[in-house]
């Protein structure tokens, strides 16, 4: 956050401060945000907020965009079988699509960290 001038028409935090993007597209647009529209920054990077990496979307396409590179981001590949699946949470150890699979290939990975 950074301290809005007293022009700033949009929303202030504690009456002085907003968000750097948003006084950005404020300067170079000349307007607000509106209620359903929010400020995507293209190269993922939150601090930086040049105009040129700041984008105005609405706000459900936005969520969309991020849920779905979340859950891209979540897919892993079976170390016992190699298809590929889907899982929320990321494990230090092998990972296993089911366990059925577990149960067919765990004795390779106790192999070699019986080795270290």
């Amino acid at each position: 956050m950074v301290k809005a001038p007293e022009e700033y028409p949009g929303k202030k935090y504690r009456g002085k401060y907003c968000y750097e993007h948003h006084l950005v597209i404020w300067g170079i647009e000349n307007r607000i945000l509106k209620e359903n529209e929010t400020t995507h920054h293209i190269n993922e990077d939150k601090h930086d907020n040049k105009y040129e990496n700041l984008r105005i979307v609405k706000r459900n396409e936005h969520n969309k965009f991020h849920l779905q590179t979340k859950k891209e981001s979540n897919f892993h590949i079976c170390d016992g079988c190699g298809k590929k699946f889907y899982r929320r949470v990321m494990k230090k150890h092998a990972l296993f699509c089911s366990r059925n699979c577990y149960k067919n290939n765990w004795y390779k990975f106790q192999k070699i960290r019986d080795r270290s």
